[in-house]
């Protein structure tokens, strides 16, 4: 699956560039205002235009600007099908990780936005559940990388889901008995689900889980549905991997499907 990382490098079809220019400077102009409101509506407004300016613009007010505006754009964003909006919307996470109404419009849009890129962003974070704010985090990544469906966060969410169990029992120490961190327990069930979610899988603990998943992982990515987006007409389908790549939608003799994500079941 290497071929991921080769999608922000690929051509999108865009607005007309004059338009796009237009609709920036008009962006640029209006958004210049202390009220609060006006810049939201300013954001919606410059949203309408689906090009990598109005995304770099957009992705600039991921941080830094009030919750409500971040929000705006986070919005906005998930509904561009580019990996750039993807990328934006991915890298803004840490820096939200203590604003949680932002989090989780952000959360939303990766969700909207359904490539395996943004699960490649977010499943490090898995590994940081030692940091209190990215904790809090991860009780709304991980029911969204459930839904993203990528089979490369099932092997960070079975090594959470192995810390998550642990902070479930209890240890004694010099006598006295202490309970783990709870927010960590409570991430128990939320993991399985995501885990079935992806998989397809049930087992009952993160041991079974990984047992199953060392099993079955080449017969699952085997018959993998990988699904691609058509450059000529934006429109995404699905087919096994190593079949030819007919795009859809349009006459166009060239193959021009670019890989989005990979389901397994």
């Amino acid at each position: 699956m290497k071929w991921f990382v080769l999608l922000a490098a690929m051509a999108y079809p865009e607005e007309n560039e004059e338009e796009c220019k237009k609709a920036v400077e008009a962006f640029r102009a209006s958004y210049n205002n202390s009220v609060e409101s006006a810049r939201i509506d300013a954001v919606r407004e410059v949203a309408k235009h689906q090009c990598e300016k109005t995304i770099g613009v957009l992705s600039q007010l991921l941080t830094g600007e009030t919750p409500k505006v971040r929000i705006a754009a986070a919005k906005a964003l998930g509904g561009y099908d580019h990996p750039k909006a993807v990328e934006a919307v991915a890298a803004a996470v840490l820096p939200n990780r203590d604003r949680h109404e932002v989090l989780e419009a952000l959360a939303k849009a990766l969700e909207d936005l359904d490539w395996e890129v943004g699960a490649a962003v977010l499943n490090p974070l898995l590994r940081k559940h030692d940091d209190m704010d990215i904790l809090e985090a991860l009780h709304i990544i991980v029911p969204v990388l459930g839904k993203m469906g990528s089979a490369t966060s099932v092997e960070p969410l079975i090594k959470l889901l192995e810390h998550a169990e642990n902070e479930g029992k209890r240890v004694r120490v010099g006598g006295k008995r202490y309970a783990g961190n709870p927010r960590l327990a409570a991430l128990k069930g939320p993991i399985d689900k995501a885990l079935q979610q992806i998989t397809g899988g049930d087992q009952s603990s993160s041991d079974k889980w990984d047992d199953w998943w060392k099993a079955n992982r080449e017969r699952l990515l085997a018959g993998a549905t990988v699904i691609y987006r058509c450059k000529a007409t934006g429109k995404r389908w699905g087919q096994r991997a190593g079949e030819p790549q007919e795009c859809p939608n349009h006459d166009k003799p060239q193959k021009d499907g670019q890989p989005v994500k990979v389901k397994l079941h």
